[in-house]
């Protein structure tokens, strides 16, 4: 065997090992899993909703930011803003935002439904304000909320 597809071969082994170490695949590989496990029919109509309006109208109309109320339920759950939410953040929660829709307690239901429909209603102003509010690329929950609404939606 040649020296140097050896030496490519560990380069590359070693460069995918460390991509793991440092969770890169594992976050993004989430996304599509976290799509494909059963998505509550409330999730899909907001995806849906989100999609509709983007592909359709645009986001530059819209500049709804979210209400200081909204501020306040989101950090009543322990959540974060999305501008302030890593990509791993944003895929835990929805996972738990998925288990507390299919519940039978009506109460995590709603407070399901309500989260999604705050994040939606970020995911529209960051878009329309070109990611400005944006401060670190370690807060990149954004992308994989715009993955999951992209993934559950069917338009």
């Amino acid at each position: 065997m040649d020296t140097n597809t050896t030496t490519d071969s560990f380069k590359l082994i070693s460069n995918y090992t460390s991509d793991l170490a440092a969770d890169t695949f594992n976050v993004l590989g989430a996304d599509s899993m976290i799509a494909r496990s059963d998505v509550p029919l409330e999730h899909i109509k907001i995806a849906d909703n989100f999609m509709l309006i983007k592909k359709l109208f645009g986001f530059s109309a819209v500049r709804s930011k979210i209400t200081f109320e909204e501020r306040k339920y989101l950090a009543d759950l322990n959540l974060n803003v999305l501008e302030f939410s890593t990509m791993q953040q944003i895929n835990e929660e929805i996972l738990q935002l998925k288990e507390w829709s299919k519940s039978g307690n009506k109460k995590l239901q709603d407070a399901s439904s309500m989260v999604m429909q705050i994040r939606s209603k970020e995911l529209k102003y960051l878009i329309a304000t070109s990611y400005r509010d944006i401060t670190s690329e370690n807060y990149n929950g954004f992308k994989a909320l715009s993955r999951y609404f992209a993934a559950v939606t069917k338009y």
